[in-house]
């Protein structure tokens, strides 16, 4: 999927047109607004460099804590916590969803 400022156009009709604000994030690939600068397209666009370093950042720190948890001796109080909170990350993910489909019924 090419990133042409007809792709974008198309993509902001179909969320002006998600009445039910039913598309997820993913779902829009980026498009937030309608474009501003029509003559503007992908190719003559610098992207934001700091966003995307610390972007970058954000995925090997992540990597390196996983890392970490498979070759650090934790505490087990420490192991029994991160189970607690990854368990109460997906209940809440789940409580999310259901307020959801409430919503749009």
């Amino acid at each position: 999927m090419e990133r042409t400022a007809e792709f974008q156009q198309e993509m902001y009709k179909t969320i002006l047109l998600d009445t039910r604000k039913g598309l997820n994030p993913t779902d829009k690939k980026g498009v937030s607004c309608e474009m501003q600068y029509k003559s503007l397209t992908i190719n003559n666009f610098v992207p934001p460099l700091l966003h995307l370093e610390m972007g970058m950042v954000n995925l090997v720190w992540d990597d390196f804590e996983l890392w970490i948890d498979n070759v650090e001796m934790i505490p087990l109080h420490e192991v029994e916590a991160q189970r607690k909170v990854s368990e109460a990350s997906q209940l809440l993910d789940a409580a999310v969803v259901e307020k959801r489909k409430l919503i749009e019924q």
